[in-house]
């Protein structure tokens, strides 16, 4: 099987944009060097299974939704984007957004 970096380059930087952190953030939680986290980006360089474990857990996902190509439409990222959302919500925002949810299932 062939990597598409450019393609894992893409999911990178889309995953990083959602959390609202930079290159440098990134890098840093994923313990590599913000130049080399910008040359992943761009897909001019491939990382090891190792780094690119490192910047999936730095970035809330899994590793195959970073590095698969089978992920053909990025609803992962959305979902993940949602989960980083709602994680710290407290019991009564939880209970609230899920009413909004059924008023919006209501209405469609």
């Amino acid at each position: 099987m062939q990597l598409n970096y450019k393609l894992i380059g893409k999911r990178i930087r889309q995953y990083r944009k959602q959390l609202g952190l930079t290159q440098k953030e990134v890098a840093e939680k994923a313990g590599i060097s913000e130049q080399y986290c910008s040359e992943l980006e761009l897909g001019k360089k491939g990382g090891t299974l190792a780094v690119y474990y490192q910047l999936a857990q730095a970035l809330n996902v899994s590793l195959d939704s970073l590095v698969m190509d089978n992920v053909s439409n990025d609803n992962s990222i959305a979902t993940s984007a949602l989960i980083n959302r709602i994680q710290n919500y407290t019991p009564e925002k939880y209970e609230m957004l899920l009413s909004y949810m059924d008023f919006l299932d209501f209405i469609n």
